[in-house]
């Protein structure tokens, strides 16, 4: 496996429902909608993994979880991007793989 598959394949063992997966050999997508009781709304979550020479670039994206005309999410979306996140430093660390983390 390249590194961008294993990476890939973190991010789909972490996610529980793909809604929509596709992959090729210089980048991967996953997406999900998921229901979030706590907002009552539905939620899109997506990574987007792309190569770019010996680097990989990962977008780890929540969003549409919020409700109300104040769009209140209780976290819903951060709580994706930090969990993933979260995952991904941990692989890195344990491949010895350098990440800089850029927000």
């Amino acid at each position: 496996y390249s590194a961008l598959n294993r990476i890939s394949q973190v991010f789909a063992n972490t996610i529980q429902k793909q809604t929509y997966v596709n992959s090729s050999d210089s980048m991967t997508i996953i997406a999900t909608e998921q229901y979030k009781l706590r907002t009552n709304s539905a939620q899109w979550n997506m990574v987007v993994l792309k190569k770019e020479g010996h680097k990989i670039q990962v977008d780890i994206i929540g969003a549409a979880g919020g409700t109300g005309i104040f769009n209140v999410s209780l976290w819903a979306e951060s709580g994706f991007v930090n969990r993933l996140g979260g995952r991904l430093q941990a692989f890195c660390a344990n491949e010895k793989i350098g990440l800089l983390r850029i927000e």
